[in-house]
């Protein structure tokens, strides 16, 4: 127990410091926290009932605070803005057919999909540039 104390003591110290490394804190946390279903480590607070009231009222607790974040996550409306890509889609779904298959890059491909609904196709050669330029641009 206290090997895994002094570890998790060490592991929020790098979260702090260093917000990536919570990766590291997160799945030892909740290992921590299972522990408090232990009767070996919380068998002072009494009979079985009084213990699982207990863990009930904690996670309780918890949850209140986990549904306010969730909340205010949910709130936040974020915006994308790029006005090529925009342009392009709007493009797309005026001036061609609901049939028309369109290939490129992924990402752009992925964004024709889904605000077009248009077919798409990948091509490996879209996605390498060592394979673009040994065909001489020829795929554009």
């Amino acid at each position: 127990m206290v090997y895994h104390s002094l570890q998790l003591v060490a592991f929020t110290v790098l979260a702090v410091l260093i917000m990536r490394l919570k990766l590291f804190l997160t799945p030892h946390m909740c290992i921590m926290a299972s522990l408090i279903c232990s009767k070996q480590l919380f068998g002072w607070i009494g009979e079985k009932f009084k213990h699982q009231a207990v863990v009930f009222v904690i996670l309780a607790i918890m949850a209140i605070q986990g549904v306010a974040n969730l909340q205010a996550q949910w709130a936040v409306i974020g915006e994308f803005s790029n006005l090529p890509q925009e342009e392009l889609l709007d493009w797309i779904q005026e001036n061609s057919q609901p049939d028309s298959v369109f290939a490129g890059a992924m990402p752009t491909m992925a964004s024709v999909k889904l605000s077009t609904g248009r077919p798409i196709v990948n091509h490996p050669h879209y996605e390498d540039a060592g394979l673009r330029t040994s065909y001489g641009n020829t795929l554009y």
